[in-house]
């Protein structure tokens, strides 16, 4: 790959996660290479430029009588950022000009304050471009700060602030203004250049931060001596105007990608929603076959991102719930329970056959052992947390141990096929099914432990609590209101679908069939945006040797 057919794979780079905003720092990067536009030899060299800038920064300096931030007078040792096309020059960033101040007037002389002169502080410093902002000076109010007046042209800078800890905020002042005590501004003996400095420094930016100082208390600044010190590629002036009008070009696309893909994420993730909520509505029972057609039909189209398969398996569940997945047999003997009457708490019709039951009427269900190193005694056996149930599955990377009596292991033993769920904190309401993936585990009262009884399959349980926090019904049965908690006695009376216990293992093995290629087509989709953050990585390797951008 080459600069010439950069461009061409544009499309391809953004769709990389996150790929837009690292093909920006690319294109900045390229610019600050010289990788960007093609040298042209008949440009004046930097080093006639430089030699410009240095001698007219001297004049200046010595005409206004004042003393300039002191530079460097040779480089540092060791290597230089990067190597630099022939005809480029290093140069300090200082070197461009001189740096200027800024203050605060006081805010209780209100005559300070109703001037027009733009008083530029950090958070007007969003934007490359500095006309107007939000607050203004008068002469005044300038006269008695420690602020001085910032001449059109000059590149206004954050040197102190906690913006520092991610960004380097630069922008170029289209009119004069005056700044802040946490600003500076570089006050350019040729103006010309500002445009090709404002990008260069936004490429320049992680190699800037590095410069960070960070007080005891957390404050970041920017010491001047280490911007004025700075070191800049300097190109030819002729190029610079090439390169800048190039980096708007592109930086122009990339706002253009970053907007389409907006707008077809947003019109893909409606119309998946959409789509299956047309399919797992109540009212849609009689239409369900031409739903499902349609969706076979546009599938391409609806799950092209990895984004959207949550929203497929979790549609494969609520059709399950709702006995919408698996035709019904009229041989299945119907669960044994008493039939609950309470259709204001029904969230879905469910086929005739089937009950409505609750917790309390086909499982036992307890809360786990409390944490209590004062109390607990007995032999330390592994037992289960909070952190080690997720939706449909464990997490068995940490298990801790605490001590627990031989005569506690029935109460507190979990079993093959009991139903975990996380009773409160992060994670309420999460439910797995344990498959004995540990020889003996205990569980901690952090954990309600639901063992089914003979008209109930776990999984199936599991599967009802999935769609019920998803459609907001298992919300309504916490308590609590700053921590929320599913406390035993609401987890009891928690109403939900019971189909005959055949059906339900029909369903289960239905639901385990169709999440299968879910999980691989997420990892089909997985692997082509990988592909794509590949190919960029590429890029940068082939373009820049693999900086860290």
């Amino acid at each position: 790959m080459t600069p010439d057919n950069f461009i061409e794979h544009f499309a391809t780079f953004a769709a990389a996660p996150n790929g837009v905003a690292k093909l920006r720092e690319l294109i900045l990067q390229l610019a600050v290479h010289g990788k960007l536009v093609p040298q042209d030899e008949n440009d004046e060299p930097a080093s006639v430029l430089k030699s410009k800038i240095l001698a007219k920064r001297k004049r200046s300096v010595e005409s206004r009588d004042m003393t300039a931030t002191a530079t460097a007078t040779e480089w540092p040792d060791g290597p230089l950022p990067h190597s630099l096309p022939d005809g480029w020059e290093w140069i300090r960033l200082g070197e461009f000009g001189w740096f200027l101040g800024g203050g605060t007037p006081s805010k209780e002389r209100a005559e300070f304050w109703t001037g027009d002169i733009p008083w530029v502080s950090p958070k007007d410093m969003n934007r490359p471009y500095m006309d107007d902002v939000i607050d203004h000076v008068s002469p005044l109010g300038v006269e008695n700060s420690s602020g001085k007046m910032i001449p059109k042209g000059s590149l206004l800078m954050v040197v102190r602030g906690m913006i520092l800890a991610h960004s380097f905020p630069v922008a170029l002042a289209m009119r004069e203004l005056t700044i802040n005590q946490d600003m500076k501004a570089l006050q350019l003996t040729m103006p010309e250049l500002g445009e090709y400095l404002l990008r260069c420094c936004a490429a320049i930016k992680f190699r800037m931060l590095a410069n960070v100082e960070r007080s005891s208390h957390g404050t970041c600044r920017l010491p001047t001596e280490a911007v004025a010190n700075f070191p800049i590629p300097l190109p030819p002036l002729a190029e610079q105007r090439r390169i800048a009008g190039k980096v708007d070009q592109l930086l122009a696309l990339c706002d253009e990608l970053a907007t389409r893909q907006e707008s077809r994420r947003a019109a893909r993730s409606a119309l998946v929603v959409a789509t299956l909520d047309r399919l797992t509505s109540p009212s849609a029972a009689a239409e369900s076959a031409s739903h499902a057609k349609r969706l076979q039909d546009h599938f391409d189209l609806l799950f092209d991102s990895p984004t959207t398969i949550p929203h497929l398996r979790q549609a494969i569940l609520q059709l399950a719930v709702q006995g919408q997945l698996v035709p019904q047999d009229p041989n299945d003997e119907p669960a044994d329970i008493v039939a609950n009457d309470r259709d204001t708490d029904r969230p879905f019709d469910i086929p005739s056959h089937w009950r409505w039951g609750l917790v309390g009427q086909v499982a036992e269900a307890r809360l786990g052992k409390m944490l209590d190193n004062a109390k607990n005694f007995g032999t330390p056996r592994v037992y289960l947390r909070n952190t080690n149930v997720h939706w449909m599955r464990f997490d068995l990377t940490s298990l801790k141990e605490m001590p627990f009596k031989d005569g506690e292991l029935d109460e507190f033993e979990v079993r093959r096929g009991d139903v975990l769920i996380c009773e409160g904190g992060h994670g309420i309401g999460r439910s797995a099914v344990w498959e004995g993936q540990h020889e003996q585990v205990m569980f901690q009262k952090a954990l309600h432990r639901v063992r089914p009884r003979k008209d109930l399959d776990g999984y199936f349980f599991t599967f009802c609590m999935r769609v019920y926090d998803a459609i907001g019904v298992l919300q309504t049965y916490y308590t609590g209101a700053g921590i929320p908690h599913l406390t035993g006695r609401s987890l009891a009376k928690l109403l939900f679908p019971v189909p005959p216990l055949a059906e339900q293992k029909r369903i289960v093995s239905k639901v385990t069939e169709l999440l299968s290629p879910c999980d691989a087509l997420e990892s089909q989709l997985q692997s082509t945006e990988s592909a794509s953050t590949q190919l960029l990585a590429s890029a940068v390797n082939v373009f820049l040797g693999a900086p860290k951008l």
